[in-house]
């Protein structure tokens, strides 16, 4: 999210003075007051400063106002001229760690982490919450010990005494079962961080860093600080060897974030009361409003009576480039405590991105050397430097980071290397007047598995191997405590060279013996596509791969999905141990459809071309041999490159990579295409228009043409057709010219799929014929040919023309061909005058009276009291199609805040209540009420990456004659995003009938959504039973919880009813209504029929009139198929 957990349901509340941190929000502790640029704002006595400036953008003034004191030091300290190499202090340095990675903790999509920005370096540029950079350990979970004790071991070998875990989104105030999921995490979390330092230290790891924890106060809400302080004392009591203490003799130094309204209303002196059984300092960013000038020491001093601790300043100083010393005074009356970063929000940019960032040099130096020279200038207990571990790329909040070197880490990454890291190490060991040594020369600790661990002397940070001396082709790599060197690729050696460094320089390169294990023959190599990092990333992918119905042969039963557009190609990296001629193999799973991709070697295309179709046997495990290639020892590059079919994702396994016998040689070359020799139409048409060949305007939204592929059916015309995609109610048309006029059938032939579009066909402007569906229930690629009518035409130009009338208007479709077969006019079967041509009922039938629907247009509303911010009413040439006179309500809620409308019925009674908005990519979560009573599930305006007309189903309410109140609030933190409102519909209901209520979940607001969903979804082949032709199409996995709300008109008893399709595959649920089971377990799968409508009777059931949940819970290992919920129906009965 942390954006709780997944860019779907991202949640941050940004204020002007206090931004409270809540999970998923991603902020820098203590909020946008944390982070944002610093206000300079003194006061005569050092106790009581000013309340801060709001605008987060006034730069700081000078100090010359401030009041000039002595200092509150015991002594002075004579800085002298000295230069950073000579001064003789060691202080201790903290850094800053992130500590809510992983999947565990988090539902965020990749892994537990937000999703790289591609664009990187370069700064972001859309909205949503990126990753600037991947670390060298991968999109890494912190549960797992292995990350924590390599953290550690880098960490310790940069000089670090003690890092500063951030938990300061733990908030003991919520409910929501992500959230204490979330927090969870962070303490379990900081468990393992603290037992991978207990057993590091107890394993003889040096310098094996402490820990600190950072905790925040919400408000004044004590008794919930209390709560976690309690949870930290348990850690602390289990693990006293392992916190970090500012002295020998004192307690265990917590951390606690606090909002600068908070340090206002304390004065300063905050309370002493908290825990007395740690060492509390009150915590945030941009603290030098709090500071005095000192005139001996030149900085800011912030009084030891505040007790507080600093985490990020960006006052700048006189001269460009540097920043301002501000520190706190300990109880001594000496510094205490400053920070620095590796880049700084705020601080001196020429980029007009407003930060200071990792790579910007100014006089030579970066924002850590620059932010480190008054550290030098006042000496210091302890430094912070942030950040380790926090890559964002954030627009909407650009203090949290705005790409790769615009945001705080120096973690080792996949972009960057050790470069920042190195800087980093290098500077502490100044700062700390530590010699930095190369590490010391190899020394094997255990040979297993083919991997060499190494004894850690002189801190090793990469290493390479190769089979000589001169490492020829060998590349650097990162060296993991844990695994070790892994020389798989050389184990068909006895022997291999080993060198090892770090930021200060090379070891000794050393020939070492190895025990080499084979998987296959000597010289062979097999490269699992589970474990390759592509680069850059496919488009689509999962990585690593599993499924139940994968063949047998794939290996660990797991593999790389993906699907590359047209064209595109990822890249990864293979290690040849000895040169020669290999034979490249492709392990892989053919499906139906797939593309076909080409394999390259260094750029250099490997002979024989992929096709990952096959003729119809869904998922076949298939070898192909890829030819043999030359290839030096050391490194290569191997991409693969899709040629066609871009829209279908396949399934790699491994690439095997053989030494070629002696002789052996490729067959005889793969002959040329040629065109195919022209031939008489298959059937005798008067006109035939090859649509691969005329040009249509517009063009369409995607367009792949001429299109060929080797799975086409064998009826496509010269093998080539058009393949293209329209999005819904566009259109494109081609111009085909009539030599003679007449009356002639039109004929189109198309090649249909599993999924495609609704096309309404036109000739100059008049509709033709029937509506074609392009989808089918075969499962492939199928010829057909569709006569749409009789046209008359003039001779000349005419203009024939396609249009998507369905939604699902993103799937491809191919045109191959049309016909003109010229007919007799008195031939044509039109309708004699003698038949009715319409349903209308005859004069003895009573044409039933529907009910009369009430719209509401908010547009047109009054609102009592006014939005704080709203432009109504509200146009745009942009508004999607459906918005009612293209005009809407556009309005912004802050949290908690709630507006109301008067909606006039003439009648009282039961009442469906649908509501039709405009989503966006960015908006809050809104619950609906009727005269005080909540209606429907709460109404996600976020969804999508663009604006979309939604329809939200918020269920069945009963109304009073005459005026009603309809109230809606904003219920999350995004409360500062517009939304738009288009109309509310009311359609009255029988209670006396035997009514059903029906509640479409492709119109329902999920509170938790399902691992994987297409809402609404929409294809040709789905049962016509599925109302209006929307269902949602979803994954629910085993023990995952999809949970959405619904309203009841009425007390009473009713029949509750699950309407879904059944497929050949599927998973099995257990439905529960308010916590409770009701029926038996409802299985998705079916006997091998195919898409079937099938209706679960899951018993009866007294509600009360109001809101009540529905949870749809996945109970087998199958759930990770993914299935069709069409509607949920309750039936009134008899108790």
């Amino acid at each position: 999210m942390k954006p709780l957990f997944n860019r779907y349901l991202l949640l941050c509340l940004a204020a002007l003075l206090i931004v409270t941190a809540f999970v998923g929000c991603r902020q820098t502790p203590g909020g946008t007051d944390g982070t944002e640029g610093s206000d300079d704002v003194t006061s005569d006595v050092v106790e009581k400063p000013t309340a801060p400036v709001t605008d987060p953008d006034v730069e700081s003034e000078e100090s010359d106002t401030a009041t000039e004191t002595s200092g509150e030091t015991d002594e002075e300290t004579d800085n002298g001229d000295e230069t950073p190499g000579e001064i003789i202090w060691e202080p201790d340095v903290l850094a800053w760690y992130d500590v809510d990675h992983g999947s565990s903790v988090n539902s965020r999509p990749d892994h537990g982490w937000d999703p790289l920005y591609q664009q990187s370096p370069g700064l972001v540029t859309k909205g949503g919450i990126f990753r600037s950079a991947t670390p060298l350990l991968g999109t890494y979970d912190q549960i797992d010990p292995v990350v924590a004790k390599q953290h550690l071991y880098w960490l310790g070998a940069a000089g670090f005494d003690a890092v500063v875990v951030d938990i300061t989104n733990y908030n003991a105030r919520e409910t929501g079962e992500d959230f204490q999921r979330y927090m969870r995490g962070l303490i379990n979390n900081t468990k393992v961080l603290l037992q991978a330092a207990k057993d590091m230290t107890a394993e003889g790891y040096p310098n094996v860093p402490q820990v600190v924890i950072a905790p925040r106060l919400f408000g004044t809400d004590f008794e919930a600080l209390k709560e976690i302080l309690e949870k930290i004392y348990q850690l602390q009591s289990e693990y006293p060897e392992q916190v970090y203490r500012m002295a020998e003799e004192s307690k265990p130094l917590v951390l606690v974030f606090c909002d600068w309204a908070v340090f206002d209303d304390w004065g300063n002196r905050p309370p002493e009361d908290v825990d007395d059984r740690m060492d509390i300092r009150f915590c945030n960013g941009y603290l030098d409003r709090y500071g005095v000038f000192d005139k001996e020491t030149g900085g800011l001093a912030i009084s030891d009576k505040r007790n507080m601790f600093l985490f990020a300043e960006n006052k700048k100083g006189e001269t460009e480039g540097s920043y301002a010393p501000i520190y706190t005074v300990g109880k001594d009356g000496k510094p205490e405590v400053m920070c620095s970063s590796v880049s700084v929000h705020g601080g001196w940019n020429s980029d007009g991105s407003n930060w200071d960032a990792m790579n910007n040099l100014i006089g030579g130096k970066t924002p850590l050397e620059r932010t480190l020279e008054p550290v030098y200038a006042i000496r210091p207990d302890v430094v912070i430097v942030n950040r380790f571990n926090y890559p964002v790329a954030w627009m909407e909040q650009p203090q949290e980071g705005l790409g790769l070197y615009h945001s705080g880490h120096f973690e080792p990454c996949e972009e960057l290397g050790f470069e920042v890291y190195n800087h980093v190490q290098q500077q502490v060991y100044a700062l700390k007047s530590l010699k930095g040594n190369a590490p010391a020369k190899p020394e094997v600790v255990s040979d297993a598995s083919n991997r060499l661990l190494l004894a850690l002397d002189g801190n090793p940070m990469e290493y390479r191997i190769s089979e000589s001396e001169s490492f020829e082709g060998a590349e650097w790599l990162y060296y993991h405590i844990s695994e070790g060197v892994d020389y798989s690729y050389l184990a068909s050696l006895d022997q291999i060279w080993v060198q090892t460094r770090n930021s200060f320089g090379e070891s000794e390169a050393v020939l070492v013996d190895v025990n080499g294990e084979f998987t296959g023959d000597a010289g062979s190599y097999t490269v699992e596509f589970n474990q390759v990092s592509f680069s850059p990333a496919p488009a689509w992918q999962e990585n690593p791969f599993s499924h139940t119905a994968l063949p047998a042969e794939v290996t660990n039963g797991t593999a790389a999905y993906i699907m590359m557009p047209k064209g595109s190609s990822v890249g990864f990296t293979v290690r040849i141990g000895t040169a020669g001629t290999y034979r490249l193999i492709l392990r892989c799973v053919t499906d139906n459809q797939g593309p076909t991709i080409r394999f390259a070697v260094d750029g250099v295309d490997t002979r024989n071309k992929v096709c990952m179709a096959n003729s119809g046997n869904g998922w076949t495990y298939t070898e192909f041999d890829l030819g043999l290639v030359t290839m030096t020892a050391g490194k290569h590059e191997i991409t693969i490159t899709a040629l066609d079919q871009s829209n279908q994702a396949f399934v790699l396994d491994n690439l095997y990579i053989r030494l070629a016998e002696e002789g052996e040689t490729d067959p005889e070359p793969e002959p040329e295409e040629t065109e195919p020799e022209e031939t008489e139409p298959p059937i005798d048409a008067d006109y035939i228009f090859e649509l691969d060949e005329l040009t249509f305007d517009p063009a369409p939204a995607w367009s792949e043409i001429p299109y060929s592929h080797v799975l086409l059916p064998a009826e496509v015309s010269d093998g080539r057709a058009a393949h293209m995609t329209l999005n819904l109610n566009q259109e494109t048309g081609v111009v085909i010219d009539v030599d003679k006029a007449g009356s002639y059938m039109l004929t189109l032939n198309v090649v249909t799929n599993t999924n495609g579009p609704v096309l309404k066909v036109f000739v100059d402007g008049h509709p033709l014929g029937a509506k074609v569906v392009m989808s089918n229930t075969v499962g492939s690629w199928t010829y057909e040919s569709i006569d749409l009518g009789v046209v008359t035409l003039d001779a000349g130009d005419h203009v024939l023309s396609f249009r998507s009338v369905d939604v699902a208007s993103n799937a491809s479709f191919i045109l191959d061909n049309v016909y003109l077969n010229e007919v007799d006019p008195a031939e044509t079967d039109e309708p004699t005058t003698d038949e009715p041509t319409t349903d209308e009922p005859t004069p003895d039938e009573p044409t039933p009276e529907l009910p009369q629907e009430l719209i509401f247009e908010f547009d047109t509303l009054t609102y009592n009291p006014m939005p704080h911010w709203h432009e109504i009413p509200y146009t745009h040439g942009a508004l999607p199609d459906g918005v009612t006179d293209k005009r809407t309500a556009n309005m912004s809620l802050n949290l908690g805040e709630e507006v109301s409308v008067t909606l006039t019925v003439e009648k009282a009674g039961t009442y469906a209540l649908v509501l039709h908005a405009v989503t966006n990519t960015n908006g809050p979560i809104l619950q609906f009420a009727v005269n005080g009573q909540d209606v429907g599930g709460k109404v996600k305006m976020a969804y999508g990456d663009q604006w979309g007309y939604a329809t939200f189903n918020l269920g069945y309410v009963t109304l009073n004659a005459g005026e009603n109140t309809l109230s809606f609030r904003s219920v999350d933190v995004v409360s500062d995003a517009s939304f738009m409102l288009d109309n509310l519909v009311l359609t009255p209901v029988d209670m006396d009938a035997e009514t059903e209520f029906s509640y479409e979940f492709d119109e329902m607001t999920f509170v938790t959504y399902p691992s994987w969903m297409d809402k609404p979804f929409v294809n040709g082949a789905l049962p016509a039973d599925v109302t209006d032709g929307k269902a949602i199409f979803a994954t629910i996995r085993k023990d995952a919880e999809t949970v959405m709300t619904f309203s009841v008109p009425a007390d009473g008893t009713y029949s509750i009813i699950f309407k879904g399709v059944t497929d050949n595959n599927g998973p099995t649920f257990q439905f529960f209504v308010d916590g409770n089971a009701i029926g038996s377990k409802v299985n998705m799968a079916n006997g091998g029929s195919g898409w079937t409508f099938t209706s679960f009777d899951l018993g009866k059931l007294t509600l009360t009139a109001g809101v009540h949940t529905l949870s749809i819970c996945g109970v087998d290992v199958d759930s990770e198929s993914p299935c069709v919920m069409d509607r949920l129906v309750l039936v009134p009965t008899n108790p």
